[in-house]
């Protein structure tokens, strides 16, 4: 199996290669790798411990902004003429 390095070199060897967005983006992709790995950066370890945290604070969080939502829009229409009893 060839990697980015070597794929992109087959591909601008071809005469009629025309780089797309995703070549430009994958490029960018491997030159910040590649940066960090020099730099001696690794990416955060995640177990499924970590995730299952992450899952659920985040889980949390959404139904929290969720609620004030509804909260807020309930505080809004409080007021009016009293045709909501209807």
């Amino acid at each position: 199996q060839m990697d980015a390095k070597e794929m992109e070199e087959a591909l601008t060897s071809d005469p009629n290669y025309v780089r797309t967005l995703e070549d430009e983006v994958e490029l960018q992709r491997q030159k910040k790798l590649q940066e960090l790995k020099d730099k001696g950066i690794k990416g955060t370890p995640v177990t499924p411990e970590t995730f299952k945290a992450w899952q659920e604070r985040k889980r949390k969080a959404k139904m929290d902004a969720a609620k004030k939502l509804v909260d807020a829009e309930l505080k809004k229409k409080k007021g009016g003429k009293g045709l909501s009893v209807l």
